[in-house]
């Protein structure tokens, strides 16, 4: 009973063997041992063993007990006036698979149809190439180095939530007098700390038969027999839809995500998963109230088997989050206002810029050290030039890139460079060679880059151990 209690906390919170976890896996072991001797003490031979029955029974009777009764996070009323927001991240969205890119004809009509209705900006790209640092991304407005969520020092088998000093958009509009809500498809996201600043957030799938005993595991927020273990994009629409009927016409924020098309399977399905997700997105726009302010946008790509010349991948030979090229960093961006003229944009552009932007058009004060600027064709003023920046964190920050004067640049930690010309080679086929014009280039783009294993972020374990509390207490 103790070890499952915990092993969803050292997998999810923990992974990998390291001084924490040995010491939380030593004292389960203790509790097991004390566990036995209290049975064996209490065990005579010829006799059932009714004192050892009846404890346990009243033990997990007051555990279950005390789970039904933790508060509900109730989502509190709207004290703002200003108009509905809604925030639709989709991961694992290619932008060539949808409108919203350059797709035609795409498997997204809603999209489509949602893109005609809004700004597009159609080189939009990414911050990491996996969908925990990226989101943290469009949350706080920050590059994946100096957020910390889903770093990994390439050392310890242990990914970090976002780190404690660091604002949300969610914190941000919820001090404003916003109600803030997520829907969630992927359940992980929570693990690693994104839930900051959300009154209420949805994640789990529904149960199957899960007998009792298995709630005291989904405390720790892992449904052990409850497959997939994300959650469709139907039923986050349908959950989306429902709270959205229940609210005022004004003051809060829904962010919503969906995860189908980034579950990892066979090429061919890709295709599918996105339209699934596509028809589920129209459900919810069709849904929300007129004047809402509705931003969608793609976490990560994903590789559907391509191969480029002289390939550059991190040093873990991983098939997901190990390269950074075009299908897995550019992604795709819609703003839709009531008061925004719909168009398209050509010029380079990051998720960091989504909260700025938001804030900005709301005329709220901007997030502390955010890397993001609010999109000037948002205000009606031209765009100006971006340098875009990236960070494959992973398995530790062993690749970078960058792209800035109609050039990309990636680079790994021992030193491997590839430099691209994407006017030229948009697919990314021909690395431009070694030459003293290359080598100025190059020299001028690694300067925006941030220095060799980024910041180092706080991995103070006991944070993890405050999650944890906090999910059994029904607190954030």
């Amino acid at each position: 009973c103790a070890l499952a209690v915990v092993v969803p906390l050292q997998h999810h919170l923990l992974v990998g063997i390291s001084t924490e976890v040995a010491l939380c896996m030593g004292a389960v072991a203790a509790m097991a041992l004390v566990f036995a001797a209290f049975t064996s003490a209490f065990a005579v031979e010829g006799r059932a063993p009714v004192v050892p029955l009846v404890s346990w029974a009243a033990l997990g009777g007051l555990l279950l007990g005390l789970l039904s009764l933790r508060p509900e996070r109730v989502v509190l009323p709207a004290l703002a006036e200003g108009d509905p927001i809604v925030l639709v991240v989709v991961s694992g969205l290619r932008a060539d698979h949808t409108g919203l890119g350059s797709a035609r004809p795409s498997v997204t009509p809603q999209l489509d149809a949602f893109g005609e209705e809004a700004l597009v900006f159609e080189d939009a790209h990414t911050t990491s190439n996996w969908s925990v640092p990226s989101i943290a991304s469009v949350l706080t407005g920050r590059s994946p180095y100096r957020h910390g969520a889903g770093h990994h020092d390439g050392e310890r088998q242990r990914h970090t939530a976002l780190q404690p000093d660091v604002d949300t958009l969610a914190s941000a509009l919820r001090r404003s007098g916003y109600a803030t809500m997520a829907m969630v498809g992927d359940p992980r996201l929570r693990l690693y700390g994104l839930d900051r600043g959300f009154d209420g957030w949805v994640e789990a799938p529904k149960r199957g038969a899960v007998p009792t005993l298995w709630r005291l595991v989904e405390a720790s927020g892992v449904a052990p027999l409850a497959w997939p273990r994300t959650v469709s994009a139907d039923e986050v629409s349908d959950r989306a839809i429902a709270w959205v009927e229940q609210q005022a016409p004004e003051g809060w924020f829904l962010f919503v995500q969906y995860a189908d098309a980034a579950v990892e399977g066979p090429h061919a399905a890709y295709p599918e998963a996105v339209a699934q997700a596509d028809e589920a997105i129209g459900r919810l726009l069709d849904a929300l109230p007129a004047d809402a302010w509705v931003v969608i946008v793609g976490d990560r790509g994903r590789s559907l088997g391509e191969e480029h010349v002289e390939m550059l991948r991190t040093a873990r030979g991983s098939s997901y989050g190990d390269h950074a090229y075009e299908e897995v960093t550019h992604i795709p961006l819609g703003l839709r206002l009531p008061t925004l003229v719909p168009g398209r944009m050509a010029e380079t552009v990051s998720v960091v810029d989504v909260a700025p932007t938001i804030l900005t058009a709301l005329s709220h004060a901007p997030l502390p050290l955010a890397d993001g600027v609010p999109l000037e064709p948002v205000f009606g003023l031209p765009l100006a030039p971006r340098v875009v920046t990236s960070q494959s964190s992973r398995w530790g920050l062993e690749l970078q890139s960058v792209i800035a004067f109609d050039h990309k640049l990636m680079v790994t930690r021992d030193g491997r460079t590839r430099l691209y010309d994407r006017a030229a080679d948009p697919y990314e086929q021909a690395p431009l060679p070694v030459g003293l014009e290359q080598d100025d280039l190059q020299r001028q783009l690694l300067s925006a880059l941030p220095p060799p294993g980024g910041v180092r972020v706080h991995e103070d374990w006991t944070v993890r151990f405050s999650q944890l509390a906090g999910r059994l207490l029904g607190r954030r």
